[in-house]
């Protein structure tokens, strides 16, 4: 019985191949998915298996597309309402392919175009983009004057730099005003440390929301701990709610805070 509840899941999802492939959304391919798992009698496992089976060529269109998440998974949509996690699972799986690179020349418009970008939604006409001049020169401001690390995160297959993070080492001269002072407060429990100041996080609008900055935050992390740094401080707004959440979320927790700022640091 297993056995033929497999091979129709395979058939099924032959079945959707073709109709996927012919571009032909109404060729029987809902009643006969329907079908295949009303009609079905096998155990939680089982039923999970096949209906995975049964849906996977429409998950390759979702691949695609990335517009027909509620089409192409409709067989599966019992399992929604008894495992909430299934979308966000699926969902995962098909993130575009990125990767961690070092900052280049060529990526300095791009990476001052999201700074900016992210402080001009946060801030709206307050905005001053007068008040961001380190962003002016990346290369020769953070990489040669204070010997940062400057990471971009790239998506791989359109070659377009979509995020970026930096790791500036301390004592540094912040000539621009780019960053607060460290709290009085935390200074005695700092002396003697190495420290490294985690600045200038940005995505681009379209990619928030999927784990991007996170991946950001532990590369630069990793290069902390290589370089030998004992605690990396972050500077944010208190109601800034998306930078406070992903922040908390990658480990940092709050050294000091006041009405307007929130001081996270990292112990490496």
């Amino acid at each position: 019985m297993t056995a033929l509840r497999l091979a129709s899941a395979f058939w099924i999802q032959h079945d959707s191949c073709n109709c996927f492939r012919r571009n032909n959304k109404n060729c029987g391919l809902w009643p006969l998915k329907r079908d295949a798992i009303l009609q079905s009698t096998a155990t939680w496992p089982q039923t999970i298996l096949l209906t995975v089976l049964a849906i996977g060529t429409s998950l390759k269109t979702y691949v695609v597309t990335r517009t027909s998440f509620e089409t192409s998974l409709w067989p599966v949509y019992p399992f929604f309402f008894a495992f909430p996690c299934f979308p966000s699972v699926f969902d995962s799986l098909f993130k575009m392919a990125v990767r961690i690179r070092t900052f280049e020349e060529r990526d300095q418009e791009i990476v001052r175009q999201l700074v900016l970008g992210g402080l001009a939604e946060r801030w709206g006409s307050e905005f001053n983009p007068l008040f961001n001049q380190d962003t002016k020169d990346v290369q020769g401001y953070y990489l040669q004057r204070n010997k940062a690390t400057v990471a971009v995160l790239e998506d791989v297959e359109r070659e377009v730099v979509i995020g970026c993070g930096i790791l500036l080492p301390l004592p540094a001269e912040d000539v621009y005003d780019s960053w607060c002072a460290e709290p009085e407060s935390t200074k005695a429990s700092h002396e003697g440390l190495k420290l490294a100041r985690m600045m200038r996080l940005s995505l681009s609008s379209e990619h928030r929301g999927k784990g991007y900055a996170k991946k950001i935050i532990h590369y630069l992390v990793d290069q902390a701990r290589e370089q030998g740094f004992d605690r990396i401080l972050v500077e944010t707004e208190r109601h800034w709610a998306s930078a406070v959440g992903v922040y908390k979320a990658a480990g940092f927790i709050v050294a000091a805070e006041d009405a307007e700022k929130v001081h996270y640091e990292y112990l490496l």
